[in-house]
């Protein structure tokens, strides 16, 4: 995020303040429209990260925790590993989930290369 704010010119943020625009309407016209590809980015990569946290979460609580909030690791070592296991519905899911974050890989791809990332 920092990356992103330090390509922002200073003489916009001039200009606008010279204009007589305030922080929120400096923060809406300049700054957000500038960032938006990098909040996309970020939330790609975010919701990426978000669907490999397994361990963290099994080796701190030392089980699955509350069953009204499984997360997509948790609820497929849920389905398949306990009892009485069922191993086809465990792998269904994370083929489920694989094609999911296959879609969202796609998207974080082309968001990049939208930016320029990637030539």
């Amino acid at each position: 995020m920092l990356a992103g704010l330090k390509t922002i010119p200073a003489e916009l943020h001039e200009s606008a303040r010279v204009d007589g625009g305030g922080r929120g309407v400096i923060f809406w016209r300049i700054t957000y429209p500038l960032l938006k590809p990098i909040f996309l980015v970020l939330l790609l990569l975010s919701i990426i990260w978000d669907f490999g946290v397994f361990t963290q979460a099994y080796l701190v609580t030392g089980e699955l925790g509350n069953r009204d909030e499984l997360q997509p690791g948790h609820l497929r070592y849920d389905r398949a590993f306990t009892m009485p296991p069922s191993y086809g519905i465990g792998s269904a899911l994370a083929l489920i989930l694989t094609v999911i974050l296959l879609i969202i890989t796609i998207g974080y791809v082309r968001a990049s290369v939208r930016q320029g990332a990637i030539q």
